[in-house]
């Protein structure tokens, strides 16, 4: 059996295009990530981003940038499911110590949240895609763009 969590770990680049379809298909129903009842089943910790610091900073030991994230309560390493530590503040960021011994590194915090995003859109909107299902049909009679047109988007 392939272990896709340390594969997704290994490559979070693979994610990114089901991401992009996952944001696009919330956009088009007009939600909003997260939606008020993930908050209640899922857990917000803030962790350091260190995708968003510059090349130098990473090895600081304070932040320059942190993302909140939601995760699950359970440690989601293969085979495990052990209930996760109480996060407490460090600074800016949030740490805790699983009791089952996994080391949960804040990159992997915000794969999960991305993985959750991703599974929340498909359970509630299964088989959708932004190209399709989430744009509002419109009647044939309403003025369209031409296909080669760039709406304005008020950038001005």
């Amino acid at each position: 059996m392939t272990n896709y969590r340390e594969v997704i770990m290994a490559n979070p680049a693979l994610i990114v295009p089901k991401l992009v379809v996952a944001r696009g298909v919330l956009a088009g129903f007009g939600e909003s990530w997260p939606p008020p009842q993930a908050r209640t089943v899922l857990r917000q910790v803030t962790v350091r981003d260190r995708s968003l610091e510059p090349w130098w900073a990473r090895r600081l030991s304070r932040p320059r940038a942190v993302a909140t994230v939601l995760t699950q309560h359970e440690c989601q390493h293969e085979g495990c499911g052990a209930p996760r530590g109480e996060p407490h503040w460090n600074g800016p960021v949030q740490e805790w110590t699983n009791p089952c011994g996994h080391l949960d590194l804040p990159e992997h915090m915000i794969i999960e949240s991305w993985l959750v995003e991703i599974a929340y859109v498909e359970q509630r909107y299964p088989g959708r895609t932004p190209a399709t299902d989430a744009i509002p049909a419109e009647p044939e009679s309403s003025s369209r763009l031409a296909p080669f047109q760039r709406p304005d988007l008020g950038r001005g």
